[in-house]
């Protein structure tokens, strides 16, 4: 069977050769021009001198212009071969390790494959998972039943107040019906009074002024609750701009920062709670199997292989892709901070899930990396200068000591 063998770096070689020609060429049109401007006119006009040196320009251009494409087309000819190549040798990989694989091999390697394409479906599949996991709390989103909800809302004269959603009270029935509803998801029965509730649910109950300060009386039944998000909310009315900005990155740092928590509560936790936590149990799992297979599985071969280094950096890339995802998430507050809860909430889960996928997203140099690869390149270098260090000094006391 015939074989086409190709050199790229041969054939680049020779664009190299080629650019010099067309360099002299157009010198070559250069000098002509000028000669032709000094030749007098008289001496031109004799057996057609001057058309002759304006053809002898024309034909270096020409020629100059031609070798200039042809150069072009080589670069472009070898930048698409190298490529058709890759791939071809990646799917030619792959079906190899077809035969006699199982299932679960054949996944793996299709999954490396994935991996190592650097496409966007990874990144994108992160910023959802974060985005579903911040968003889908019914705590921060003020879901205090299947229909119920509360949220803050800023009155033309600039007074904060709390209103319910999704309510209505024209009756006793939907009085008490309202009231169960609230005592069961925040506590306490006698606070929810006909005449709170009923303008909770109409024109909302005012709960802070910035000229006169909180009204006390309707910010304690708020805040006094079994839900602490509502009460944090109700404190927070009172910041300034900046002072909500660091709050809320603050919180939203720390928050994702506990992975451990998508693993707990979940006995008392909504329905919607419960699909966030399941949401942010799936987010880091394939965070963790994703520096797995980065770092242990070696695609050439099919076999996992954990030596001491790759140890190392899987333990560091997983520490990068946990903090990105909790930096992201606080920037994303710090955007959600101009909102009133709970809109904030699900404005600055979006837009943290868009910070996230814009740094997973492989668009720096070549082979493209993401911000996140070369946090992590970054990072596993420090760790090995400190690495060296200590083993540096450890070497001198040995020295020194023995």
């Amino acid at each position: 069977m015939s074989r086409i063998s190709i050199q790229p770096g041969t054939v680049l070689d020779s664009t190299a050769a080629l650019n010099r020609v067309s360099s002299i060429m157009s010198n070559a049109a250069g000098v002509i021009s000028a000669v032709k401007s000094g030749v007098d006119g008289q001496i031109q006009a004799r057996r057609g001198i001057g058309g002759r040196l304006v053809q002898a320009s024309r034909t270096a251009s020409d020629l100059n212009k031609m070798l200039s494409e042809l150069s072009d087309f080589v670069n472009q000819s070898v930048s698409r071969y190298v490529k058709a190549d890759q791939s071809i040798s990646r799917k030619a990989q792959y079906v190899g390790l077809l035969s006699g694989s199982s299932v679960w091999d054949v996944s793996i390697h299709a999954y490396s494959l994935l991996l190592g394409d650097r496409r966007p479906f990874i990144a994108a599949r992160n910023a959802l998972l974060l985005y579903a996991s911040n968003a889908l709390n019914s705590g921060k989103r003020l879901r205090l039943a299947k229909d119920l909800g509360l949220k803050f809302v800023r009155n033309a004269d600039g007074s904060i107040s709390v209103r319910m959603t999704k309510a209505k009270i024209t009756s006793n029935q939907d009085y008490f019906k309202y009231r169960k509803m609230m005592s069961e998801a925040l506590g306490g029965t006698a606070k929810w009074n006909r005449e709170f509730l009923t303008r909770l649910a109409k024109e909302g109950v005012p709960i802070y002024d910035p000229k006169r300060g909180y009204y006390r009386s309707n910010a304690n039944k708020l805040s006094n609750t079994r839900l602490g998000d509502l009460g944090r909310y109700v404190e927070a009315v009172k910041n300034s701009r900046g002072q909500a900005m660091r709050s809320a990155t603050k919180a939203a740092f720390i928050d994702n920062l506990k992975v451990w928590e998508s693993f707990t509560g979940w006995k008392d936790a909504s329905a919607m709670t419960r699909v966030g936590k399941g949401v942010g149990v799936a987010g880091i799992g394939l965070t963790v199997f994703d520096n797995v297979v980065d770092n242990f599985y070696v695609q050439q071969t099919g076999e996992w292989r954990a030596e001491p280094g790759k140890v190392k950096e899987f333990v560091v890339d997983t520490a990068v892709d946990v903090g990105t995802a909790a930096g992201s998430a606080a920037a994303g507050a710090v955007i959600g901070s101009f909102f009133l809860p709970p809109a904030g909430t699900v404005v600055g889960a979006a837009a943290g899930a868009g910070i996230n996928f814009v740094l997973n997203t492989k668009m720096i140099g070549d082979p493209p990396q993401s911000v996140v690869d070369v946090t992590k390149n970054a990072a596993n270098a420090a760790v090995d200068k400190i690495g060296d260090a200590a083993g540096s000094i450890t070497k001198k006391l040995d020295k020194i000591f023995w």
